[in-house]
C-alpha cells in the first residue's frame, strides 16, 4: 500500500468513528425524547381529567346558584323546584316503562 492509500484509510476510519459517535448521540436524544413525549402525554391526560372534574363542579355550582335565591324570590324558587321535581318524576316514569 502506498502512503496515499493509507491516508485515505485513516481518513475513512476517522469519518466512520465520527459518524458512529453522532449516531450514538442521536440515539440517546431519541430515547430521551420518547420518554419526554410519554411524560407530556400523561400530563395532557391528567389535565383533561382535571378539566372534566372542574367542569362538573362548575355545572353543579351553577345549578346550585340557580336554585339558591333570596327571600324575595321564594315563589320563583318554589316554581323552579317543582319544575325540576316534575322532570325527575317524568324521568322515573320513563325508566319504569
Amino acid at each position: 500500500m502506498t502512503g496515499e492509500q493509507e491516508e485515505l484509510i485513516k481518513e475513512l476510519k476517522n469519518r466512520v468513528h465520527i459518524l458512529m459517535a453522532k449516531h450514538s448521540a442521536l440515539k440517546n436524544d431519541y430515547s430521551r425524547l420518547i420518554l419526554e413525549n410519554e411524560n407530556l402525554l400523561e400530563q395532557v391526560s391528567d389535565k383533561k381529567n382535571r378539566v372534566e372534574v372542574l367542569e362538573e363542579q362548575y355545572n353543579s355550582a351553577k345549578l346550585a346558584s340557580g336554585v339558591l335565591v333570596s327571600e324575595e324570590n321564594k315563589d320563583v324558587a318554589r316554581i323552579e323546584i317543582n319544575k325540576i321535581v316534575r322532570e325527575i318524576d317524568n324521568c322515573i316514569a320513563l325508566l319504569n316503562r
